[in-house]
């Protein structure tokens, strides 16, 4: 079976695309999906069309049912263009990736929130970051990380491909969220750090984006 074959030919460039806010995490089940729902929720309130999508990762479907039921009006992921995994060759993943963007942004949304599953270094991520047809379209990184050494690493690793992107960390799942706020203050001065849960801190967050 070629996934290839039932999803049609992929692209070899990308075409004009929506603002991209790129969902980053240090690994998996650090709350990626769950940053990227709060990020969709607060959009959909201010009336913009959002796609979901996930641009990494072995496919399962189940994270851009999510990102549809946090109320994206179109969501895709990988398999969708012929990927059943983004663990392959760099040539294969960026037709692939430019030919599912291509597909989201022939809904026209006005803004599209992508997760990158599992971490940076791994699955091609690297690939998308060092890509500079896509990333000239992210507008914002967010990183979510399971404490502050992970922020301090992720940060520091993907300088080295945008040095520029705003970055903004999401509070450690299951931490003390005064402790963590307060070593992020002394050791990341200028980072802006938020709960994915509380809708007030998501839409400061939105706001400073809109206004890049």
């Amino acid at each position: 079976l070629d996934l290839l074959k039932l999803s049609g030919p992929h692209d070899k460039i990308l075409h004009h695309s929506a603002p991209i806010v790129l969902v980053c995490g240090t690994s998996s089940e650090v709350g990626k999906t769950t940053t990227a729902i709060g990020l969709i929720r607060v959009l959909r309130r201010k009336k913009m069309r959002v796609a979901g999508t996930k641009i990494s990762g072995t496919g399962n479907m189940q994270d851009v049912f999510f990102l549809r039921d946090a109320g994206a009006s179109s969501w895709l992921e990988f398999p969708d263009v012929g990927l059943p995994s983004t663990y392959t060759n760099v040539q294969r993943f960026i037709k692939g990736i430019y030919t599912l963007f291509n597909h989201i942004n022939a809904a026209k949304p006005d803004i599209i929130v992508a997760e990158a599953g599992g971490d940076p270094i791994e699955a091609n991520v690297p690939t998308f970051l060092a890509n500079r047809s896509l990333m000239h379209y992210v507008k914002a990184i967010i990183i979510v990380s399971g404490d502050v050494m992970g922020m301090i690493g992720t940060i520091s690793y993907i300088r080295k491909f945008v040095p520029k992107i705003p970055m903004y960390l999401t509070d450690p799942k299951g931490r003390n969220s005064y402790t963590t706020r307060k070593r992020v203050k002394q050791i990341l001065p200028g980072f802006k750090l938020f709960n994915s849960l509380e809708t007030a801190e998501v839409e400061d967050v939105i706001n400073r984006i809109l206004k890049n």
